[in-house]
């Protein structure tokens, strides 16, 4: 794994939590690229390519989509989640052709893809609902300011500003949600800053998407659904399509 991965991997404080219970696909021997202990990811028939199991639905990713793998024993347990790696618009996994541009230091066109089964998460009016809330505690009972955003979003900065969540629609029922760091961030001691959102996107029962882009691809936030959904529905080869859910 080249260093400006590992330096985009290090900086993305979503993935903070998440990171500290996986396998770096490029640290595991191509023969066992799953710790021995994970029943729920087995080699696919294409030696190249990793199955996993996530309750009703099971997926077979080729191998060069992969940033991490889960580590731990058990099969399916509340938790269970991977991470890729791909390069938008097309989310293409890493080749000769994109390697270049998925080891760039910062957001650019790459987007951090993870699935997670029976994680916890909240997504939609559950997670405005639950930000704005702690936010007035933090603040002693002063709700949130609420301004006009660009692209047709709302938004509201959390904790002195260190996060935006941009949404469509009411508050209490927003169609879309983003989280996304600010434009400027004076809180990070790096010289080159890259803002990026995330986005929760609930799949199917117990199953959803969590990714992270650059900011700079904002107008483009709401394509960006369709398109995961699409990509892991490729990969597909057991139980019923995954669908955008909110």
């Amino acid at each position: 794994m080249s260093k400006a991965l590992k330096r985009t991997l290090v900086g993305l404080g979503a993935f903070a939590l998440l990171w500290s219970s996986m396998k770096i696909v490029g640290q595991l021997p191509r023969s066992n690229p799953v710790t021995a202990g994970f029943a729920g990811a087995e080699r696919g028939p294409d030696p190249d390519s990793i199955t996993v199991a996530m309750g009703a639905i099971t997926l077979r990713i080729p191998r060069n989509y992969f940033v991490a793998l889960p580590d731990h024993e058990g099969r399916e347990p509340s938790g269970t989640a991977f991470i890729l790696l791909v390069l938008l618009p097309n989310l293409e996994p890493r080749t000769v052709a994109t390697s270049k541009e998925l080891d760039r230091t910062g957001w650019h066109q790459q987007m951090l893809l993870a699935v997670h089964y029976k994680g916890y998460a909240k997504s939609g009016a559950s997670l405005l609902r639950t930000v704005y809330r702690n936010e007035m505690q933090y603040t002693n009972g002063r709700p949130p300011t609420i301004k006009p955003g660009p692209f047709g979003y709302r938004y509201f900065k959390i904790r002195a500003g260190w996060m935006d969540y941009l949404y469509k629609g009411k508050r209490t029922d927003p169609s879309f949600v983003l989280e996304c760091k600010p434009l400027t961030d004076w809180t990070l001691s790096t010289t080159s800053y890259s803002p990026h959102c995330e986005r929760i996107l609930p799949m199917a029962s117990d199953l959803y998407a969590d990714y992270s882009y650059s900011r700079k691809l904002l107008p483009q936030a709401q394509n960006l659904d369709q398109k995961v959904v699409d990509l892991l529905n490729k990969f597909r080869i057991a139980g019923p399509p995954l669908k955008v859910m909110q």
